[in-house]
């Protein structure tokens, strides 16, 4: 993607995954939805417990653990991305499983997901900042 992801949070958001999901969660939400990795990114023996993404003012920490607590239910992650359809096109080559949902505006489209750990995750497309 050209463009980056941008997390929208009011805070810093922290999920949790198993340590097996490692290389999953750092594709997901640094080649997927474009969200900036940072501090030490490892890879094989040497990776990190925690995995750190920032956007803008917020970070998303994810924390892994061997007693991950996971959320399928609640939407725990609300990103932006520059297109939805991009997204959805890796989605099916992946074949992972993801629904869209539509308002009544024609920007109210929406996809959501279950991030490789299981936690419920919601994308919508970053329309550019307008200026008056």
């Amino acid at each position: 993607m050209g463009s980056r992801g941008r997390l929208v949070a009011i805070d810093d958001v922290l999920i949790q995954s198993h340590p097996d999901h490692f290389e999953s969660m750092l594709w997901f939400y640094r080649d997927l939805i474009g969200l900036k990795a940072v501090g030490n990114v490892g890879h094989g023996n040497d990776r990190p417990d925690e995995l750190v993404f920032r956007s803008d003012q917020h970070d998303l920490r994810v924390d892994f653990r061997e007693d991950a607590a996971i959320e399928s239910i609640d939407v725990r992650v609300m990103c932006e991305v520059p297109s939805l359809e991009d997204v959805a096109e890796q989605l099916i080559e992946r074949k992972i499983e993801h629904d869209w949902l539509h308002g009544l505006a024609r920007t109210d489209r929406r996809i959501q997901l279950l991030d490789p750990a299981g936690n419920r995750v919601e994308l919508r497309k970053l329309w550019p900042q307008r200026t008056v």
